[in-house]
């Protein structure tokens, strides 16, 4: 009896913190118009530039950085420990239906690496991400300056995207290339 309400304890208290956290990442992105949203876990914002639709999902420790836009489509799920960081000149779209795995790393500038100037002095090198509607983004991925992830795509684990991915296509390695596409 006593192991079963210490299980109901515990259910009671991840609830709350669920809705805790869920509260904060909708005050702290200005997005409290949304109905159905799920934050499981702390999620670090450090852009507050975030727009987002229905049904989103987001698992800790997802981290939010830069000063640009973050567009997040219906239906988007982010898995745990991704870092998503859009610049103010870029931004970063991501479309509906679509899911992020963990440890996903999604940036849209690089460094400047002119010589003469050292590197933490050089404007960065900025180019806006989009990703399209029913993408699937495997674990550990990473997607750089102007990637362009089309309708459809599936990028496979580890993979690193840094240039157009098109329609239904099926990429994989570093830098990520076409294998196949999806068939119905």
């Amino acid at each position: 009896m006593f192991n079963r309400l210490l299980c109901l304890i515990d259910i009671i208290i991840n609830k709350i913190k669920r809705n805790y956290y869920k509260r904060i990442f909708l005050v702290q992105t200005g997005n409290l118009h949304v109905k159905n949203c799920k934050v499981y876990g702390r999620v670090n914002v450090l852009n507050c530039n975030i727009s987002i639709k229905e049904n989103i999902t987001i698992f800790q420790n997802v981290t939010f950085f830069g000063d640009g836009e973050i567009s997040i489509g219906n239906n988007v799920a982010i898995g745990q420990d991704c870092v998503l960081y859009a610049s103010e000149e870029g931004g970063i779209r991501i479309g509906d239906d679509v899911m992020i795995a963990a440890h996903c790393y999604i940036i849209d500038c690089n460094h400047g690496t002119n010589l003469g100037v050292p590197i933490c002095k050089q404007k960065n090198v900025v180019e806006k991400i989009n990703i399209g509607n029913d993408v699937w983004i495997a674990d550990g991925c990473t997607i750089t300056k102007g990637s362009q992830l089309e309708n459809g795509v599936v990028i496979g684990a580890k993979s690193l995207v840094n240039n157009i991915i098109e329609k239904n296509a099926i990429a994989v390695g570093i830098p990520a290339r076409v294998i196949k596409k999806r068939e119905a």
